[in-house]
């Protein structure tokens, strides 16, 4: 009977005491503001002075890397990491974030050419041919998109007048 009781009352402190250390850690945490990619991105800038301290891009770097394995879909986390792998002339870190980037905006023409340079850049000529294309035929579909747009605009100021 002795030994039924000591076992009991072991078991409710030990289960209080669990509680107590679930209910800590909840409090604790709540307090605390989770870091975003965003956070990250901003702390870059920050370490950094604006682009300006040359000698934290490789810290920066790694902060950014950080970033995008919190939050992959962030874009601009990938925008500076190009921006840094290429001041840091990584290009072929530059290349492949050129790459990942391009999985966000598949229709960027000045993507498609960032990403041939830096195929160039890393003695790939062949494969940076059809980047190079791929751009130009972007471009030009955006070139006939905008004149559309300022043909419509004209006429429609034309109409206008004469109504």
């Amino acid at each position: 009977m002795l030994a039924g009781i000591i076992i009991s009352t072991f078991v409710k402190t030990k289960t209080a005491f669990v509680i107590f250390l679930i209910f800590f850690t909840c409090c604790k945490s709540s307090n605390q503001k989770a870091v975003s990619a965003k956070d990250i991105n901003d702390r870059v800038i920050v370490l950094t002075n604006n682009y300006q301290d040359t000698a934290k891009f490789k810290q920066a770097l790694n902060l950014l890397n950080d970033a995008i394995l919190l939050d992959g879909d962030y874009l601009d986390s990938y925008r500076k990491k190009v921006f840094f792998e290429t001041a840091l002339n990584d290009f072929i870190g530059a290349l492949n974030t050129s790459t990942e980037l391009i999985k966000f905006r598949p229709d960027s023409a000045d993507l498609y050419f960032q990403r041939g340079l830096f195929k160039e850049l890393t003695n790939d000529s062949l494969s940076a041919r059809p980047d190079f294309i791929k751009a130009v035929l972007l471009y030009k579909q955006a070139w006939i998109r905008w004149t559309k747009k300022i043909l419509i605009i004209l006429l429609f100021g034309k109409i206008l007048r004469r109504v």
